[in-house]
């Protein structure tokens, strides 16, 4: 028969302006992940945040990941990948409502000291419709490089991301995978 491995997050979000150009935030999520038939396990995963902005200038840090272990039932538990994140971004105002974001971030994997990084760009039209393309220099014994494609739509309150990566070799379960991410700002 067939299987088709599966892994779902469902997630909240808070953030707090402490000043016009400070703010702070927090996300909880709940993880579930089906790899094998027999082989289910779920946990909860927490970030914390900050974020600076001046005029087209942000510069942002977080701790992501942290939380517990995934249980498959077997004798190992995996630990969520928890990481220390910093990055900024510098945004383009290139015609009217029309903007070229360009970021780059560094990560360092707290479970593995392993240091990554990455840049991409972010073209949006009327803060509607972003096309975005990356590339993340991964650390082969943790999260492995890969290329980024992606498009989200933003619609009064609504959006949604979806994104392809390629890389990471030919047997990683990166290469080709899509994700889709739903929200709602209120």
């Amino acid at each position: 028969g067939d299987f088709t491995p599966k892994e779902n997050a469902i997630e909240g979000a808070v953030a707090y302006r402490i000043s016009e150009k400070l703010a702070v935030g927090a996300n909880i999520r709940s993880i579930s992940s089906k790899l094998t038939k027999d082989g289910s396990a779920s946990t909860i995963g927490a970030d914390i945040s900050l974020t600076y902005k001046a005029e087209n200038f942000t510069l942002a840090a977080a701790a992501t990941n942290l939380g517990g272990s995934m249980d498959y039932g077997t004798k190992t538990k995996y630990d969520l990948p928890s990481m220390v994140k910093f990055g900024g971004a510098y945004m383009f105002n290139i015609a009217d409502e029309q903007n070229l974001s360009v970021n780059l971030e560094g990560d360092i994997l707290m479970n593995d000291s392993a240091f990554m990084g990455s840049a991409a760009v972010e073209y949006s039209l009327k803060n509607t419709l972003n096309l975005r393309a990356g590339y993340h220099m991964g650390n082969e014994e943790a999260i492995p490089s890969y290329a980024s494609f992606g498009f989200g739509v933003n619609f009064k309150a609504f959006n949604i991301d979806a994104a392809y990566l390629m890389g990471g070799g030919e047997n990683s379960v990166l290469n080709g995978s899509f994700g889709v991410a739903l929200g709602l700002k209120f």
